[in-house]
């Protein structure tokens, strides 16, 4: 389908190339790889096809279609995927998806994240709705064209923890990929169990934004702060260039280290107005760069 990822994987063959360099050069046959966000299934086959045994989460009904659709063409990468319709969060239960019309990667379980200019449980049609210029007709038009074309669609969708829901060596996975438009720390708190595992080697990617973050009343800095009481440090990956007309750009010849993020720039991040997002690897390492992940 015509969505941002898809067309990166037709004209290029990888999606996100700078967290797919790290996941290639830091995942090992045998690992466990949990994917959380994990759309269609482009990283959960990339970690199964270097031999990792993967957990697949994704919470949108019609995206985890297409992820197991996928894993069945994929046979038998598909095989080493569990996959998993729920959203990942602090509690278990049911909770609210907001789900974009036009592009899975926007959908969020955080009112007001949403991503494309369009705030989560707005659009334009909800606006015009209010607007008392409409007169009775303009309003009845409105009404029926924010029914067919409303940018967002409310669905109540399962919701657990990673605590709950991971089992046996999966508690000790060896990279956790959370991507979820804004949800991520409540994904963190509820693997607070696999975050006190101080012998495992994991390490965990986050979609940092600063932005949706405030409208949960919290900040890029106090989620710094909580992993480091946890024992991890901060690193940024090289920001992913998402913009289409691009993607034959000549890529650099030697692709940076993820570096440390220290907490001024966190809070940079919370100041700017702009919506910054930003792939930080939360990792028990302790330096100013992690290693070389050149493939």
């Amino acid at each position: 389908r015509p969505d941002i990822l898809h067309e990166w994987l037709l004209y290029k063959g990888r999606w996100q190339p700078a967290l797919t360099r790290w996941l290639c050069a830091t995942l090992r046959a045998g690992d466990v790889f949990v994917d959380i966000g994990a759309n269609s299934g482009y990283f959960a086959l990339l970690a199964a096809a270097r031999g990792c045994r993967v957990v697949a989460v994704e919470a949108c009904p019609t995206t985890f279609e297409a992820l197991r659709a996928n894993l069945a063409l994929n046979s038998p990468l598909g095989g080493r995927v569990r996959a998993l319709q729920l959203a990942a969060g602090d509690a278990d239960g049911r909770v609210t998806l907001y789900q974009h019309r036009n592009e899975p990667l926007y959908n969020t379980t955080v009112r007001g994240a949403g991503a494309g200019g369009v705030a989560a449980a707005t659009d334009v049609w909800a606006v015009l709705q209010k607007s008392a210029a409409l007169d009775a007709a303009a309003a009845s038009a409105v009404s029926k064209l924010a029914a067919e074309r409303a940018c967002w669609k409310e669905v109540q969708v399962p919701q657990a923890s990673l605590d709950d829901v991971l089992a046996g060596d999966e508690r000790a996975p060896r990279v956790v990929k959370i991507d979820v438009e804004g949800g991520e720390w409540a994904v963190l708190r509820g693997m607070e169990s696999i975050l006190r595992q101080n012998d495992a080697p994991i390490e965990i990617v986050v979609e940092l934004s600063p932005k949706w973050l405030k409208l949960q009343s919290t900040s890029a800095r106090a989620l710094l702060d909580y992993m480091r009481e946890r024992g991890f440090h901060a690193y940024a990956l090289p920001a992913d260039d998402y913009e289409i007309a691009r993607c034959h750009d000549a890529p650099p010849t030697a692709p940076p280290r993820p570096r440390r993020l220290h907490a001024a720039e966190a809070e940079r991040l919370d100041a700017a107005a702009d919506g910054a997002q930003l792939d930080v690897i939360f990792s028990r390492v302790d330096a100013e760069w992690l290693q070389n992940y050149v493939i």
